[in-house]
């Protein structure tokens, strides 16, 4: 076997500089990525900030190539192609670490970012402000229903169980809004089942306007107008 010299190897060798390979094979013999959907993935990269959320990030990720087949080429290996490109410089360095240590399975490098960047503390966080979320003054039920959603799917590992979610949610409705409920279910809300529970609430949120209503429009031109004065 021959012997390579000192220079040889000191000399950067390209293959330090592959991009990893999927686990499924690229039967195409050839494939181009267009400039105008790779630029469409690098429009929302991911930047690691606290007020992203990767799960989030994840989902617009795969709408976006769900839109896009090559032939011979399977979703998971898109998506394992083009998903560096939806990263920030910083969160790069984060996947050159890890893409190594996932063999080219794309849930695991899907698994290894959720845990990265919507760690323990952050679930635990969500927890609470599920557990403590409450009505606002003279908000309708399908208002206060989506805010709740929107929280409980801000993570798939909540671990919180669905019936748990909707009789809290119940609990903390005003009177009014939970007689409401209890009407528009059949008498009782805490009888129906999680799925019966899920459907009735979603039909109350079909029929809730979100037209805001903080500000009225005023109906006249704001105009300065003189006070008669009196006459004593």
């Amino acid at each position: 076997m021959e012997q390579l010299s000192l220079q040889q190897l000191s000399s950067p060798n390209s293959k330090f500089y592959e991009q990893a390979s999927s686990a499924d094979p690229i039967l195409s013999t050839s494939y181009e990525l267009s400039s105008g959907f790779i630029a469409l993935v690098k429009e929302n990269s991911f930047s690691g900030r606290d007020c992203e959320n990767p799960y989030h990030h994840l989902c617009e990720f795969e709408q976006v190539c769900s839109c896009l087949k090559i032939f011979g080429m399977t979703h998971e290996t898109l998506k394992w192609k083009l998903f560096p490109l939806s990263l920030s410089e910083e969160e790069k360095q984060w996947y050159i670490r890890v893409i190594g240590c996932v063999n080219g399975n794309w849930i695991e490098l899907w698994n290894r970012f959720c845990f990265v960047f919507f760690p323990l503390s952050r679930i635990c966080v969500l927890w609470t402000e599920i557990l403590t979320f409450r009505q606002n003054d003279n908000e309708l039920i399908g208002v206060a229903w989506v805010q709740f959603t929107l929280l409980a799917n801000s993570s798939p590992d909540l671990s919180l169980p669905e019936h748990l979610l909707l009789q809290h949610f119940y609990a903390v409705l005003d009177k009014e809004s939970a007689h409401h409920l209890d009407l528009t279910s059949g008498g009782s809300f805490a009888h129906l089942t999680a799925s019966e529970g899920s459907e009735v609430l979603n039909k109350i949120l079909d029929r809730t306007s979100f037209v805001c209503t903080h500000e009225p429009v005023p109906t006249e031109p704001e105009m300065r107008h003189e006070e008669p004065l009196e006459i004593e």
